[in-house]
């Protein structure tokens, strides 16, 4: 018999914690260039305020986001011996 463990299934890294206020670039599928700063993340949505408003964008839409200031550092993480 094989022994089944209770450990969660790996998920993909959550890369949102590189985004939040960054001011960024959003190219969404329609071709559309979207730019400001992401203020807040969700599972399905950014949030970013640009010069004259908040947009929500829903990340199936998204193609890319590019960071427009800086380069992006990564906080420590622990590693395993």
């Amino acid at each position: 018999m094989e022994k089944v463990s209770n450990k969660k299934r790996m998920k993909p890294e959550d890369l949102d914690w590189e985004l939040l206020n960054k001011e960024v670039e959003v190219v969404l599928k329609s071709g559309e260039v979207l730019r400001g700063r992401v203020v807040s993340t969700s599972i399905y949505w950014l949030k970013i305020d640009s010069s004259n408003e908040t947009l929500h964008i829903n990340k199936p839409f998204i193609v890319y986001v590019r960071v427009l200031e800086g380069r992006v550092e990564r906080p420590p993480q622990a590693t395993h011996r």
